[in-house]
């Protein structure tokens, strides 16, 4: 039997090929964060903090109270209305599919500024404020309305133009537990999705996205004319990928 000789140019070649293919998926959610590695919180007012976790509340998935200890050992409180932005750490961190290199090509777009690239390239998530629209009952039936909340972010190293949200109360295929990490296996039902120039990140569905394909894209004619013919759920994270890249040259 003969053996294969990787050349130093074919692994060049089969790294380029790798690098590629993570630059246009998603990070994977996760639900357990690590107590011995630092935090970092902006606040709505403006300041920067470092600390340890000690718990996160949350109420029907979504984070409501981030409990922690700054490097003094004081212990204190945040209500996720207090959080701008902030970046934890995997409870078991390894090499699990979904957490990816900052693409420095992609960083260079700009826009970005605001996103710590050091700290996703160690593998934190980030996770931001974002307002979604929820529903809600009413005497005459349902209505509408705006929410503040704290989602990870799943597309840091190309948000530039479409910001891409775990919806942590969404149905998926699977849920498995890698090292005490949570992470999507099979296609997540929704997202939520946050154009560059919107306010509100509105919900997606899987079995709604080709009715709303053009919505999303279709200020890019480019676009379109690649990728719209027919558009397909499992491709999202591509089409979010080539959009950006279409629309950032």
């Amino acid at each position: 039997m003969k053996k294969l000789l990787y050349t130093p140019l074919f692994l060049v070649f089969l790294l380029l090929i790798t690098e590629h293919l993570q630059a246009q998926t998603f990070n994977k959610r996760f639900t357990g964060f690590s107590r011995k590695k630092l935090i970092y919180i902006e606040t709505e007012d403006g300041k920067k903090i470092q600390g340890y976790l000690n718990g996160l509340k949350k109420d029907k998935g979504l984070i409501k109270t981030v409990k922690f200890k700054d490097k003094i050992e004081r212990k204190l409180e945040l209500e996720a209305s207090q959080i701008k932005r902030m970046y934890l750490f995997p409870s078991s961190y390894a090499k699990v599919e979904g957490i990816l290199l900052q693409n420095d090509a992609v960083s260079s777009w700009g826009n970005e500024s605001f996103i710590d690239t050091s700290l996703i390239k160690q593998g934190y998530a980030l996770f931001e404020k974002v307002v979604i629209q929820v529903e809600e009952k009413a005497k005459k039936g349902k209505v509408m309305k705006e929410k503040e909340v704290m989602l990870q972010l799943l597309n840091p190293h190309f948000s530039v133009r479409i910001k891409v949200y775990d919806n942590p109360n969404t149905e998926n295929s699977a849920l498995i537990e890698v090292g005490g990490i949570s992470v999507v296996k099979g296609t997540a039902v929704t997202y939520y999705i946050k154009k560059s120039a919107d306010k509100v990140a509105l919900k997606i569905y899987s079995w709604d996205y080709s009715k709303k394909f053009a919505d999303i894209f279709g200020d890019s004619q480019d676009f379109m004319e690649k990728y719209g013919e027919k558009p397909l759920w499992m491709h999202l994270e591509r089409d979010i990928y080539q959009y950006t890249l279409l629309t950032s040259k």
